[in-house]
């Protein structure tokens, strides 16, 4: 069934059901009602293709994300999503992986089938994207990044200020008595460079000459976290507490000590970050830097939604973490 034949069963004309359909301009109640029953009777659904014709507009948005699997950026893409989608946008979700190739080709399909706006989550994009090539392929096309930066026109950026949010970790632990704090960096991003200059600042604040000695490099995830945990115990300095870039890295390797029979957090303090569900039913539930990932998402989305209809032309935000005090410290 088609607008045509809806016009003819409600006795209207078609410029009627496409006021009706498109909510613009005026229809009396009665003959909104009877259009309506008509298109309910008959379990209309409007195209979208037509709809995008009348209005100028598809309504079609990108979440872009390196790794959807990533348990935050699972948190916030979900977020996005089913926000975008509550405002009556088609939301594509793109996962580019980590090469900088592969990542430009999902722009560009995004630019070949005309996306009117795009969220790139995660400051990866700082590095992956080729800020000429982006600007030729969606030159007027508004882009926002959470928690990363590009300098350029049609780019908007809300950023976490990171550093701060492990300079209130390093008090914490200090206020508690802790002297011989470690910073363990599970990636070399953008987000993780930030929190480690904030170790840095606020060690530095307490008088530490050898801060830059106190950070572990190591990876992401299970193997990640029981390298850290063989650092931290294997360190001359003996280190009583520790602060990680991830959440889930922190767990692995406090899991590892706790299997090396070290107790958490009496013999040795643990930090996380992001404020995951993994930080909440750990053993012990783990004390973690709260990034406020459901606000970057929703402000994202907010900031998307702004400049696509013309409400704002630009913004530049700044969100400040928290820190949530759990059993670990």
């Amino acid at each position: 069934m088609n607008i045509y034949d809806i016009a003819k069963e409600a006795g209207v004309s078609i410029s009627t059901v496409s006021r009706v359909l498109n909510d613009k301009g005026y229809v009396s109640a009665k003959t909104k009602a009877r259009i309506q029953e008509v298109l309910k009777r008959n379990k209309y659904q409007p195209s979208a293709i037509a709809r995008g014709l009348v209005s100028g507009t598809m309504k079609n948005v990108a979440i872009v994300t390196v790794d959807v699997r990533h348990p935050h950026y699972a948190m916030t893409t979900f977020i996005m999503e089913q926000k975008l989608t509550g405002l009556g946008y088609m939301v594509l979700v793109c996962n580019t992986g980590a090469k900088k190739e592969e990542c430009m080709k999902y722009l560009r399909m995004l630019s070949r089938n005309q996306v009117e706006g795009v969220i790139l989550v995660g400051s990866e994009f700082n590095e992956l994207c080729d800020p000429d090539e982006l600007s030729q392929l969606l030159p007027e096309t508004p882009i926002v990044m959470a928690n990363g930066e590009l300098k350029l026109p049609s780019v908007q950026s809300i950023l976490v200020d990171e550093g701060y949010g492990v300079q209130l970790a390093v008090q914490h632990l200090y206020d508690r008595g802790h002297r011989n704090i470690s910073f363990v960096m599970d990636t070399q991003k953008d987000a993780a460079v930030r929190k480690r200059n904030g170790f840095l600042m606020k060690m530095k604040q307490f008088g530490y000459d050898d801060a830059k000695e106190r950070i572990l490099y190591t990876g992401y995830g299970v193997e990640g976290g029981e390298q850290a945990a063989k650092q931290i115990v294997g360190d001359a300095r003996r280190y009583d507490a520790a602060i990680f870039t991830e959440d889930l890295t922190a767990i692995y390797a406090m899991n590892t000590l706790q299997n090396m029979g070290y107790r958490i957090p009496e013999d040795i303090a643990v930090i996380g970050c992001n404020n995951s569900e993994y930080s909440r039913i750990s053993n012990p539930p783990l004390t973690t830097i709260n990034n406020k990932g459901e606000l970057l998402s929703e402000l994202s989305v907010q900031l998307l939604e702004n400049l696509m209809t013309g409400k704002s032309e630009k913004a530049s935000l700044i969100i400040r973490p928290e820190l949530v005090v759990r059993q670990t410290t």
